[in-house]
């Protein structure tokens, strides 16, 4: 549990109010058997607790009493520690900081070496660890004393408190956090605390540099609870890779901590790399250490990035830095550290030769006027363990603190408000304050954690971003090249490492004119509910104002779900370019994804062409160089190719890997991400050795060049899809049906599938997990999120275009059924409350592209073969028709229900009820275009056979009987259209009853039409006998009742009876 890392330092948190340092340290005694009692001796501290008020946390430490020869063999080693590096360094510990041996079970009391130390102590669970993760309070200090919080980070691989542990002095080795600043006359006021996160090589759980970074606000958060302790000045101090950490917090802190943002007085670096650090020795440990080289290689690989230049946080981090007048002190080291190198016995230690691990140089931020940089006496590690409080480099901390805190004591927290602009800018941000820009991030796809290189091309994309923007132009980047070249996995990288430099990163899914309109509205309603968190954190939030101030009026439900009407999508959309170009809202990044097709519809117009913002577009055309900063991507280069492969392949003993063999796989895939991913992940399933591969490869490429299917499409000579087809084959091997729905998702919209469209009652949702966890194991699809997968464009095309014929045909009449299955579960319920407007979207984006894949002879053949006569396929077509009409896409809506016209009289007949329902659906596809005479026809048409099968009075007659009249009406045909409700309205009283909803929306129809005619004492009588009706059925304060006692008053008001008018207006306001 303890290591030479944390110096056998121990805390213990729960510990009651009240309990005295005295009475808890005889606890702690009490735990130790007779003969420990005469060996150990007990350091302890106790403060309060940073983040619960009612208690108090622990640090202590159990010493062995040392005779007086062990005494003066420690102050011989101290004396000979300057020449020499200690023998005790080189251990069979596989460690890589400045303290590599473990400590030995003997050197702890008993109770302290079992895996949970804890213990209940005065009605409590004290729990006792020697990780110190999270906020520790170092030593009290009384609340109305506290001048000034301080909050001090460790770097990578270290640990929290035994980082700032300086060496033994007479046998005392002082924290000086804790034991100088504690003791000093001034400083003792300060609230010290130390923050442990968790970066060890060795940890199976890898956090990136944003999580510590939300976790390390949290805290702090939670530590300053009340509007004093808000307000009171703090101290930021890092080491290494926590100064880092401390930087990217300071800017997120300004968009969602405001008020630690505005208490930060000053930052103490202390050798924090900005612009490079020395990493090489600890690659060659992470590449050769089989136990640890997995879990411990990305974290460092995302460390180095961001330590590598000034990157785009950082430079947004000086910038804040000017704006405020923070002041900030940079340490750097004057003394070399020793490489870590791998030892005889196969271990690692710090035993090679010195080096700066970060200089002078990369130390310096260059901010003129608010940066101090000081050397200190210390390598990489000690250069924060300080020997004494003579130490000059102390010295230099001690003054500058306390030049914060006298500063803080005669300025006031609020003069700082003046650093952010101008008087006018600050009156303009009042104006528009209750409309939020911030919305949390969020990405359609998960992090990609085997991300490598691409340096060079991210650098760019920030550059260019970064560089000042018009003030009412959004700046353009356009990312093309080949599919598969990994676009999107750049796009994606980008957001995830500077999200925190934007208020908000919307994703839009551009791969056709639908998803991107699915994508705004989703984009929209992320706004409008984030706007109603804001707004109303704590009750129920007024979805009706927030539509208003957004300029959505109508199109938000009492729910806050924005409505999916194509008809109001230009709505949503001018309400999404109105609040990117709202004045303060400058920091938002749109991410175009997969804009490729440019014939169909105009990207231009999605794209807003005013506000400060930034616009990321990814697409394999070449069109963009005039509107946009457009730069090619490539494949890999050769180091990140292998790297990714051997990632993948789990092949980290690289040293029994040939490197030509890895290099010329890598160039055989073309050095492109997603062929290189394939081949990895074939290797690691099939567990067939690399040098085996490149023969399997070559097989299989010779193969396909042979027999190239009738479909066959040559992608890139083949280098992507041979890899993809071994893989396939081996899918078909173990599972046809697996193989059979990726084929089948190749007709599918490939961004998002999901499982539940595969669902019937013979498949269950574990057997298709299982199929599609098969495919994902060969990277054939990606699984996204719980039951929801997407297939990579170029994977997708290629599994449409590899089949022949037969298997082209099988492959659609199981894409049909799939989706005609799921078109009647959504055209069912449509009108029920359990319709989910977004479930039809992703049933509509599917049928979008079976249908586009479909434009050839095999549309007109396939429904005609012999093999396919079958009822339920042109049920599957009549579903599919009724959610193209329902989505307004009447052409597309017709030549399916012609499909299905068609085959339902082959297979039931011309006089069928089926056939019917077709043919009256046909008509209203006719009628929605404004087709009125084609419409006719085909409603006589539909009404002559159920009259003649079903009978006059028959429901589904009296509903094409009402669809007639709904012709006439929309032709201003009153006349005739009276005749067909009334005969419609005779039939469903005998049929169905006065009070039938179906009779009452005749009655309805009937007012509407006198209404329209200017006949408003009828349309008055119709409405009276409408309202009592709904009355009776629904109530009185039924939506649906409501909307009548509404068009009574416009009744009245027509009629210029406006007192009359508006009683029935109150009273229609009052029952809403």
């Amino acid at each position: 549990m303890a290591t030479k890392k944390n110096r056998e330092t121990f805390r213990a948190v729960n510990i009651c109010n009240g309990t005295s340092e005295a009475e808890f340290k005889s606890e702690l005694l009490g735990r130790l058997t007779n003969d420990e009692r005469e060996t150990f001796e007990l350091r302890l501290h106790l403060a309060p607790s940073c983040t619960d008020p009612e208690t108090q946390t622990a640090i202590f430490k159990f010493e062995r009493i040392p005779n007086p020869h062990t005494l003066e063999l420690r102050r011989s080693k101290r004396r000979k520690l300057e020449t020499r590096i200690p023998k005790s360094n080189i251990s069979n510990s596989r460690r890589s900081g400045p303290d590599v041996s473990e400590p030995r079970a003997s050197e702890l009391p008993f109770f302290l070496q079992n895996g949970n130390p804890s213990f209940v102590y005065r009605g409590k669970v004290i729990a006792i660890d020697a990780d110190f993760f999270g906020l520790t309070q170092l030593y009290p200090v009384e609340t109305s004393e506290i001048k000034i919080d301080i909050v001090a980070l460790s770097g990578l691989n270290s640990h929290a408190y035994g980082s700032w542990v300086g060496p033994r002095v007479e046998n005392v080795a002082s924290m000086w956090l804790q034991d100088f600043l504690s003791k000093d006359s001034n400083l003792k006021y300060c609230r010290t605390m130390i923050f442990g996160y968790n970066t060890k090589y060795r940890d199976t759980v890898k956090l990136w540099i944003e999580d510590h970074v939300e976790n390390l606000l949290i805290e702090i958060n939670k530590a300053r609870r009340t509007e004093a302790e808000k307000k009171r000045p703090l101290v930021l101090m890092g080491h290494s890779f926590g100064g880092t950490i401390l930087s990217h917090a300071f800017v997120h802190a300004q968009l969602s901590y405001e008020d630690i943002y505005d208490s930060v007085r000053g930052i103490f670096f202390f050798s924090v790399p900005f612009r490079g650090i020395y990493l090489k020795d600890v690659f060659f440990m992470l590449h050769g250490d089989k136990e640890i080289g997995d879990e411990g290689r990305e974290l460092v690989e995302g460390i180095a990035y961001e330590t590598a230049r000034v990157t785009g946080t950082i430079d947004m981090f000086k910038k804040r830095i000017e704006e405020t007048k923070t002041r900030v002190f940079s340490f750097y080291e004057t003394r070399m550290t020793p490489k870590v190198i791998k030892l005889p016995d196969g271990g690692y230690a710090r035993h090679g030769d010195p080096i700066l691990i970060v200089n002078k140089d990369s130390v310096a931020l260059g901010i003129s006027g608010l940066e101090e940089l000081f050397p200190a006496k210390g390598n990489h590690s000690t250069i924060v363990k300080f020997e004494s409080e003579q130490d000059p480099a102390y010295r230099t901390v001690h003054d500058r603190l306390n030049e914060i805190i006298q500063s803080a004591e005669t300025v006031a927290i609020q003069g700082r408000a003046s650093k952010n602009g101008t008087d006018d800018a600050n009156i303009q941000q009042q104006k528009i304050k209750d409309i939020n820009f911030v919305i949390p991030f969020h990405m359609p796809f998960p992090r990609n954690r085997n991300f490598v290189g691409r340096a060079e091309k991210l650098g760019q994309i920030y550059k260019y971003f970064s560089d000042t923007n018009s003030t009412d132009v959004p700046r353009v980047f356009a990312l093309t090249g080949t599919g598969g070249m990994g676009k999107t996995q750049i796009a994606l990288e980008y957001a995830y490492r500077h999200h925190r430099d934007y208020t908000a990163v919307f994703w839009v899914s551009a791969a056709s004119e639908d998803t991107i309109r699915a994508s705004f509205i989703d984009i929209m309603q992320r706004i409008v509910k984030e706007q109603a968190r804001i707004t109303w954190p704590e009750s129920p939030p007024d979805y009706h104002a927030i539509s208003s101030k957004l300029s959505i009026s109508g199109l938000v439900d009492e729910k806050g779900i924005i409505s999916p009407n194509l008809e109001a999508f230009d709505n949503i959309r001018s309400a999404l370019f109105s609040w990117l170009q709202l004045l303060g809202n400058s920091r938002w990044l749109l991410i175009f994804d997969n804009v490729d097709d440019l014939e169909t519809f105009s990207i231009k117009e999605y794209l807003p062409n005013q506000g400060s913002g930034t616009i990321f577009i990814t697409s394999r055309r070449q069109e963009f160089s005039q509107s946009a900063k457009q730069v090619d991507v490539d494949g890999l280069d050769s180091e990140s190719a292998v790297a990714l492969l051997l990632n993948l392949a789990h092949l980290t003993d690289i040293s029994g890997v040939p490197e030509n063999e890895a290099i010329r796989l890598v160039e055989k895939l073309g050095f492109m991400p997603l062929a290189i991913t394939h081949a990895g992940c074939y290797i690691y399933e099939t567990k067939l050795p690399l040098v085996e591969y490149l023969s399997y490869y070559d097989k299989a490429f010779m193969k396909l060049q042979s027999q190239k299917p009738r479909f066959g499409w040559d992608y890139m000579n083949g280098t992507a899809a041979t890899t993809w087809e071994i893989s396939f084959s081996r899918v078909k091997e173990e599972d046809k049906e697996a193989a059979m729905l990726l084929l089948v998702s190749s007709y599918l919209n490939p961004e998002e599938i999901s499982n539940d469209l595969w669902y019937n009652d013979l498949t269950n949702e574990i057997e298709i997990g299982s199929k599609i966890l098969l495919l994902a194991s060969y990277s054939l699809v990606k699984i996204i999120r719980f039951g929801v997968f997407s297939v990579h464009p170029v994977v997708h095309t290629w599994a449409r275009e590899r089949s022949d014929q037969s298997e082209h045909l099988k492959t659609i009449r199981y894409a049909i059924a799939i989706l005609g299955r799921a078109s009647q579960r959504g055209t069912v319920s449509r009108e029920s409350k359990e319709w989910e407007a977004r479930e039809e979207r992703k049933i509509a984006s599917h049928l979008e592209y079976l249908h586009q894949n479909l434009k050839s002879l095999i549309f007109v053949s396939f429904l005609e073969e012999q093999e396919f006569k079958s009822q339920n396929l042109f049920d599957y077509a009549h579903n599919i028709a009724r959610v193209f009409d329902n989505q307004g896409k009447y052409d597309e809506a017709m030549q399916w229900y012609e499909r299905a016209l068609a085959g339902t009289k082959k297979v039931l007949g011309e006089d069928h009820p089926s056939t019917f329902d077709t043919v009256n659906n046909i008509a209203l596809v006719f009628k929605n275009q404004g087709k009125y005479d084609e419409a006719m026809q085909w409603y006589e048409r539909a009404l002559a056979g159920t009259e003649k099968a079903l009978g006059e009075d028959h429901p589904s007659t009296l509903i094409t009987v009402n669809n007639i009249a709904l012709v006439f009406f929309n032709q201003g045909k009153y006349d005739e259209a009276m005749q067909w409700y009334e005969r419609s309205l005779a039939g469903k009283k005998k049929a169905l009853g006065e009070d039938h909803p179906s009779t009452l929306s005749t009655v309805n129809n009937i007012a509407l039409v006198f209404f329209n005619q200017g006949k408003y004492d009828e349309a008055m009588q119709w409405y009276e006998r409408l309202l009592a009706g709904k009355k009776k059925v629904l109530g009185e304060d039924h939506p649906s009742t409501l909307i009548v006692v509404n068009n009574i008053a416009e009744v009245f008001f027509n009629q210029g009876k406006y007192d009359e008018a508006m009683q029935w207006y109150k009273r229609s306001l009052a029952g809403k």
